[in-house]
């Protein structure tokens, strides 16, 4: 709205050299400059036609037009109508043809000023993401979204050859469903970040980030959007499909550390955000989460900043999870079940920097499972309790297999010790809990012992007048954990330091 009355306002300036014209200009001295007056509209108009065409060529975002602009070719025949107001006087009445060009003639310098605005605003990335996240255009995006992804999860059924029950598991999340359209706001989201890394267009880049998010936001509070409804879940699926789509954009497009670290803050902004309503567990969220794992995989030995931010991060949102559980009646139950998915993120970080050779990055996952894990022990939170002793143990393992030293040149301890004094750290802390929970978590402990060592270790509690005190009974007696299904038996020898095989801990 300020755009308009800002060219409304510019066309005052060429309404008074109108009007002024028709008051003071000596009409019958005009009269010998008629073929003047005509060529003047045209050559005008011609001028700033082919300026505004030729600004598109300058433009560093022109690849986001597909075409010509309805309201740039509006602006275009409208000047040419104009320019041959003063030819049709010739056939009507050729005595008009002064005042006709005098009318004219401003109205057209008025288009040498209007079209560059205009050519330049409609490759503007800034204009058309104002233009695309009007909530009535993501009203209509989202309305026939729904009605192309209906169609298409139609000719999949149609296609579906498996019958329920005879397909693997595997098969049931496997469903692809894709439902282009035009108009997309994520897409041209997409190509305004690719661009703005391309000309090192910073500004751009930040501000095109921030609409992204609040583009998700936008789509997701959409009544059309709703939880009970199954497009809430395409709708998720879009929005995580499009967050790896622009996080694999930022890597391939710039090398820039501080570019590339831009993304990954305002990730974690966003989703401490949602954290705020135990929001960090649903989709699509922890799905973003996820991919920033992928990131942290591409660029570990490029971006170590980023990647250490990222394994915090994670455990922050477990911990604010921790803390500020959702109220009973929110399915307090499932939001804890999903709440472990953020240390096993922190693990699976881990395990990619052993594989990497980077103890450096191995010590920072451990450090943050081990504090993690200590919060968790503290507020008695079992599903985190145990995920962080399956993380810690697991990477202990396979930095021992790893031959992983210590990467701190004061320390002559192996990761392997880092990891076992990170569960010294959270034992620490279990006397303080409820017997009953203390007792229960003892053998979870004694198992997570047991496996790093390789050999048998049982942990237990000797009453005292204040806290309880932990006993180890430690055994040379080699740890062995069976496991059945059927008529198959396998056992997991832990005294195998090559034996890397992760077998759910309880």
């Amino acid at each position: 709205m300020k755009r308009l009355f800002a060219k409304l306002f510019l066309f005052i300036p060429f309404l008074t050299l109108m009007v002024a014209s028709f008051i003071w200009a000596d009409l019958p001295f005009l009269d010998r400059y008629t073929t003047s007056f005509i060529t003047i509209s045209l050559t005008i108009a011609t001028f700033s036609i082919t300026f505004s065409f030729l600004q598109y060529q300058f433009s560093p975002y022109k690849a986001l037009l597909r075409s010509i602009s309805v309201n740039h070719q509006s602006w275009c025949y409208a000047l040419i109508l104009i320019a041959l107001i003063p030819i049709a006087t010739l056939f009507i009445d050729k005595r008009y043809l002064v005042q006709a060009s005098m009318f004219c003639i401003p109205i057209l310098a008025y288009g040498v000023v209007m079209l560059p605005l205009i050519s330049s605003e409609e490759t503007n990335p800034k204009l058309l993401l104002e233009r695309a996240m009007k909530l009535s255009r993501i009203q209509r995006f989202l309305k026939t979204y729904q009605t192309q992804e209906k169609r298409e999860q139609d000719k999949q059924e149609t296609l579906s050859f498996s019958i329920t029950g005879e397909m693997p598991m595997h098969d049931y999340s496997t469903k692809y469903h894709s439902a282009p359209i035009w108009n997309d706001p994520f897409s041209l989201i997409n190509s305004i970040i690719e661009l703005a890394l391309k000309n090192s267009d910073s500004v751009t880049y930040e501000q095109t980030i921030d609409q992204y998010f609040r583009l998700t936001n936008l789509c997701l509070e959409n009544q059309r959007v709703d939880y009970k409804s199954g497009f809430r879940f395409s709708v998720n699926k879009l929005i995580s499909d499009n967050f790896e789509i622009i996080a694999s954009t930022v890597v391939s497009n710039t090398k820039s550390l501080p570019l590339q670290s831009l993304l990954i803050y305002k990730t974690g902004d966003f989703l401490k955000g949602k954290a705020l309503s135990n929001q960090q567990t649903s989709a699509p969220f922890d799905d973003i989460a996820a991919s920033l794992v992928g990131y942290v995989k591409i660029q570990l030995s490029q971006n170590r900043d980023a990647a250490i931010y990222i394994t915090s991060l994670f455990r922050q949102l477990a911990q604010k999870g921790i803390y500020n559980p959702p109220e009973e009646g929110a399915q307090p139950s499932m939001f804890n079940a999903h709440l472990i998915a953020y240390p096993n993120y922190i693990k699976t970080l881990g395990q990619h920097a052993i594989k990497e050779k980077n103890s450096d990055y191995l010590f920072r996952c451990l450090e943050e499972l081990g504090y993690l894990g200590c919060t968790a022990v503290k507020n008695n939170h079992y599903q985190v309790i145990i995920e962080c002793l399956q993380g810690i143990v697991q990477l202990g393992r396979e930095a021992r297999a790893g031959h992983l030293k210590c990467f701190w040149r004061h320390c002559a301890l192996e990761a392997v010790d880092h990891a076992e004094e990170r569960l010294h750290w959270m034992l620490s802390w279990l006397p303080r809990l409820p017997e009953q929970d203390r007792d229960l978590l003892a053998r979870s402990f004694s198992t997570a012992f047991s496996r790093i060592h390789g050999s048998t270790h049982e942990i237990s509690f000797q009453p005292t007048d204040d806290t309880p005190a932990i006993v180890f009974n430690n055994t040379k007696e080699p740890h062995i954990e069976s496991y059945s299904q059927e008529r198959y038996y396998r056992k997991v020898d832990y005294s195998d330091v090559s034996e890397i095989k992760e077998f759910k801990l309880y």
